[in-house]
């Protein structure tokens, strides 16, 4: 906040060594501050061009991708953002997407479908410097957290690997059981 800039209080600590004994005068102190203003928006959406009717909180059927879009950022700025999915038990990071800011406008994605095995539930995108690393499992009370949205993700929404495999597992075991049939019947065992 402005006030805890405008309190900052610097000092100088002065230490004579050996026989030395002088007087110092200091005239200026000068200090070096990394403000960060509090960004206004932090959203997401289901479509990449940001507009109120793509704004979304629930995700399902072919909508695959979360479009994130904030503003009020620092300009030409890096950040990161890291994607956490539903705690079970506990939720864990899927990506981390290190961008830059446009004039302070921030804007990241995330495709559920490159992801083989994650939860279906309330996911979080959270932004932070690009100097920090996000957990690796979610967490509400990390410091770094400069904005932090919450979204679902409904089972619809999330490849269904393991129902593919299922699938090919099937298709398989039918192939080679007509495959026996057919040389049973050719031989005349059938």
């Amino acid at each position: 906040m402005w006030a805890d800039i405008d309190a900052l209080q610097a000092y100088i600590k002065s230490k004579s060594v050996g026989k030395w004994d002088a007087t110092q005068n200091v005239t200026q102190i000068y200090y070096e501050v990394t403000y960060y203003d509090t960004p206004t928006l932090w959203e997401s959406y289901n479509c990449p061009g940001h507009t109120p009717e793509c704004q979304d909180d629930t995700f399902s059927g072919d909508e695959h991708t979360v479009y994130m879009h904030g503003t009020g950022f620092l300009i030409s700025h890096t950040y990161k953002v890291a994607y956490y999915d539903a705690p079970n038990p506990k939720a864990d990071k899927m990506e981390t997407d290190t961008v830059d800011s446009d004039a302070g406008n921030l804007d990241s994605n995330c495709v559920f479908t490159s992801y083989p095995k994650f939860d279906a539930g309330t996911w979080h995108a959270i932004v932070c410097d690009g100097s920090q690393n996000p957990p690796s499992t979610y967490d509400s009370e990390w410091a770094g957290i400069i904005l932090d949205k919450s979204f679902t993700v409904e089972e619809s929404a999330i490849p269904e690997f393991q129902t593919v495999v299922a699938a090919i597992a099937v298709c398989m075991l039918c192939t080679v059981a007509y495959m026996v049939t057919r040389r049973r019947a050719g031989r005349g065992d059938g």
